[in-house]
């Protein structure tokens, strides 16, 4: 809500200034979202959610911050909540500067 706001305040004094380059000003920053988006995140079309801490743990950046433990398997009739929870509870936290990353 906060860069809503900002945004909304600051349009039209950006328009009058910048005229058509305020549209490449916010064409910039979607192609640069757009390209961290595809590169940092990995793809989760198909994944189980049983699975789902298996493509954090593959992924060529994330890999470095979230370890899984050999004791992950999801004991059985396990409801999806239960299943989440029992994946966190067994991911280790890696200390990284003053946080901490799954």
């Amino acid at each position: 809500m906060l860069f809503t706001f900002i945004i909304a305040q600051t349009f039209l004094a950006m328009l009058c200034g910048l005229k058509f380059g305020l549209f490449i000003f916010f064409s910039f920053w979607m192609l640069l979202m757009s390209i961290v988006i595809k590169f940092f995140l990995p793809e989760t079309k198909g994944i189980p959610i049983e699975e789902m801490a298996g493509a954090w743990t593959t992924h060529w950046f994330w890999k470095r911050f979230v370890t899984k433990n050999d004791n992950t398997n999801i004991p059985n009739g396990a409801r999806d909540g239960e299943a989440i929870l029992y994946l966190l509870s067994h991911l280790r936290y890696k200390r990284v500067g003053l946080a901490y990353l799954y």
